[in-house]
């Protein structure tokens, strides 16, 4: 908890080194939270997940400038807390957002619905800045540039777990972000030669390299231990250390020696939407090995959407195909 609630302190303070014009404090801010909910065998214990423990346990000095009710908000049932949350917000002053992209969507096109309104700015006029997290942003990116078309708003992000708050994009031009040293977490990682190996030798951090996938191991001060994350990243900076999650080790394809993970497919999504005026919607991809003379290699498939002007909120939906 410490290292999460010092996280977001963290966050809001780049935020407005920035951006000494932020208006968070002056308006309301909306946080996508997770769920919480009694376990149905033993209605003493409680299920979270981190955001929604956080919510539930923040200092009375933020939650005036919070919505929804914390009640609303950790919901366990997502597509009722989508309904509510989009019918109790309309009247309020939003100008932050924050949450993971896919549920952030969703809960925007059904604002969009409910109101009646063409533009998220219609609803609310001083909204400008969204915190997000947990996925590749850049496949989502066009989706969020339709609705937040403001030249003066902020896109910031953060990559945080239930296992702790790791970094931050300190600078809102930049994309990388800053690995926080000093919040409890002891790091170590994993070169992409050790991710399968039977006794993986990890590497401290003063051995990174730029550009390379690395995966994260975490000791931190809650009593993890050496402690595997699933996740990969690549450092774009060594003074200070920066980074970008570059996908999940378990997101990674190599039956053919074509040693392609995560990122690579997100960064080819991303061109062909620029490249088709379309916005990605969702996608999938796996090895295909030799069947009846057929050909191997690596099949995707993907759903694009039709860029559509902005009066439109809810494009049509076309599906292609692609091979290796």
């Amino acid at each position: 908890m410490e290292n999460h609630v010092k996280g977001a302190w963290d966050t809001l303070a780049f935020l407005y080194d920035n951006n000494p014009d932020c208006n968070v404090f002056a308006h309301k801010s909306l946080v996508m939270g997770g769920t919480f909910y009694p376990d149905e065998g033993y209605p003493a214990v409680t299920i979270c997940d981190i955001s929604a423990l956080l919510v539930r346990q923040m200092p009375l000095v933020g939650r005036m400038f919070y919505v929804p009710h914390p009640e609303i908000a950790t919901l366990r049932n997502w597509e009722e807390k989508i309904v509510l949350m989009s019918e109790m917000l309309l009247e309020e002053d939003i100008s932050m957002i924050g949450g993971v992209p896919t549920w952030t969507h969703i809960f925007l096109q059904n604002v969009l619905q409910v109101s009646g309104k063409k533009s998220i700015y219609d609803i609310w006029p001083n909204l400008e800045t969204y915190i997000h997290g947990g996925v590749n942003f850049e496949p989502h990116r066009q989706q969020f540039d339709h609705y937040f078309s403001s030249k003066k708003f902020y896109y910031q992000e953060i990559y945080n777990a239930s296992e702790g708050y790791f970094s931050i994009q300190n600078d809102l031009q930049d994309s990388s972000m800053l690995l926080m040293l000093d919040s409890g977490t002891y790091f170590e990682f994993l070169p992409k030669s050790e991710w399968n190996a039977e006794r993986p030798r990890a590497i401290p951090l003063q051995a990174v390299e730029l550009g390379q996938d690395y995966a994260i191991v975490i000791t931190t001060n809650s009593g993890l231990w050496r402690y595997t994350l699933g996740d990969t990243v690549q450092f774009t900076c060594l003074d200070p250390f920066k980074i970008k999650v570059s996908g999940r080790t378990s997101l990674y394809v190599n039956a053919f020696g074509e040693d392609v993970i995560i990122s690579n497919t997100d960064r080819a999504i991303t061109q062909t939407c620029l490249e088709m005026d379309a916005i990605m919607s969702d996608y999938t991809m796996a090895p295909v090995y030799f069947n009846q003379g057929k050909k191997v290699g690596t099949s995707g498939s993907w759903s694009l959407k039709k860029r559509l002007p902005a009066s439109n909120p809810l494009p049509n939906t076309l599906t292609r195909t692609s091979r290796k």
